[in-house]
């Protein structure tokens, strides 16, 4: 007889019994696999602000160091664009080109096990939030000036002021 006070994950494999029949013969069980379940580690973003530039391409990466038992699985909420990648243990998500306007300002990161019978509470705090933070140049940049006129005409000993201002920027 065996005995599993407590489950752990080293208790995971076959196990079979055996019986000494009339001196040095064996007669053995079939075996029995013993599959112990538990979750994944909570996703890790490498940068938990990522900065994303305007026009330029611009990825995140999000992993789990141990996929726990059924391995999970690591993706991205489907909402946000962008082309995913899934590798063993991670996810990325990758935009060729940064446009303020349409980037998402938050990227959910989830980490899925199905077919567990680990407690689903537990599951339910495999999520993170990734804010990602959109930097752009202004949209306009002017001088602006007292006369309306293309060229400026001064004489010398003029006073002149002129203002550069700049649109919108992050």
């Amino acid at each position: 007889e065996i005995k599993f006070n407590k489950t752990k994950r080293s208790c995971r494999g076959d196990y079979k019994c055996q019986v000494e029949v009339s001196g040095s013969d064996l007669l053995d069980s079939p075996p029995v696999k013993l599959d112990v379940h538990y979750p994944p580690d909570k996703p890790t973003v490498e940068d938990s602000h990522p900065i994303a530039v305007q026009g330029h391409p611009f990825s995140v990466t999000c992993q789990t160091n141990d996929l726990g038992n059924p391995p999970a699985r690591v993706s991205w909420q489907e909402t946000a664009g962008g082309d995913v990648t899934m590798m063993q243990g991670a996810s990325t998500i990758r935009f060729d080109s940064v446009d303020r306007r349409t980037m998402v300002r938050e990227l959910w990161c989830h980490v899925t096990q199905e077919g567990s019978l680990v407690n689903p509470e537990l599951l339910r705090n495999m999520t993170i939030s990734v804010p990602v933070e959109v930097y752009y140049p202004p949209e306009s940049l002017q001088i602006q000036r007292h006369h309306d006129a293309g060229t400026l005409l001064v004489e010398i000993g003029d006073r002149l002021e002129l203002n550069c201002t700049a649109g919108d920027s992050n």
